[in-house]
């Protein structure tokens, strides 16, 4: 029996690792397992790139898998997402990237919809005005381009709205943490943000055009607006 004293108490929110890991120096635990002074049970590399995980492993097991060390025990190779103890949290965020993908075709399809919505009501609103226009001479590509125009200008109005609030969502979620989650749930107590610069400009172009694009079928309607009809349309 060996008395030790807790100089801390760590919380990953894993109970995996909370209930089976402490901390200590090297030289406690060589002494307890009877090592030699150069001796360990394993070494963790970690790397920059989480993309280079597999090569990476690939790499170490032909160059050092099956080996021997000077203390006669085997090297072996394992990465994070082969470890036991980690390989479920992993499964989980996969499950929870398809969730997120599921969430933005959602959220796509209800952008598309409310703006059809909103270039139909244009259109029959303004009934009146495209059949002077067309008695006047407008073609329908003109006409059709002026509501085109005038729907990006709503969509892109409504996108600068909504990348400043998510923005200052951001902000205040990375300094006050004002979300939590449940930690035994998802193994930690606060949501995590993050914000590439790449993502977002990809994120908002995509909207951009996923939005005209399904604006451009409603818009063909202009074509079927016959001018006398039209200025008479109440």
């Amino acid at each position: 029996m060996r008395r030790y004293e807790i100089a801390a108490v760590y919380q990953t929110n894993m109970k995996q690792f909370d209930k089976t890991f402490a901390w200590t120096d090297m030289a406690t635990v060589r002494q307890l397992n009877s090592w030699k002074p150069k001796q360990t049970s394993g070494i963790e590399i970690r790397l920059k790139d989480f993309s280079l995980l597999e090569n990476v492993t690939k790499a170490l097991t032909e160059m050092l898998g099956g080996q021997k060390d000077e203390y006669g025990g085997t090297y072996g190779i394992i990465n994070i997402k082969q470890n036991p103890h980690t390989a479920g949290v992993f499964n989980w965020l996969s499950l929870l990237d398809m969730n997120i993908l599921v969430i933005l075709i959602l959220v796509l399809a209800v952008a598309g919809f409310s703006m059809v919505s909103g270039l139909l009501i244009l259109i029959l609103e303004r009934t009146n005005t495209i059949g002077m226009l067309k008695a006047l001479g407008a073609s329908n590509t003109k006409i059709r381009r002026t509501f085109l125009h005038y729907a990006m200008f709503i969509i892109l109005r409504g996108m600068l709205i909504g990348n400043v609030v998510s923005l200052l969502l951001i902000f205040l979620q990375n300094k006050y943490n004002i979300a939590h989650l449940d930690p035994e749930t998802y193994y930690m107590d606060t949501v995590p943000v993050q914000s590439e610069p790449w993502i977002w400009i990809v994120l908002n172009l995509v909207t951009l055009l996923f939005t005209l694009a399904a604006l451009i079928i409603p818009s063909f309607i202009v074509s079927r607006i016959q001018p006398a009809k039209a200025i008479r349309f109440e």
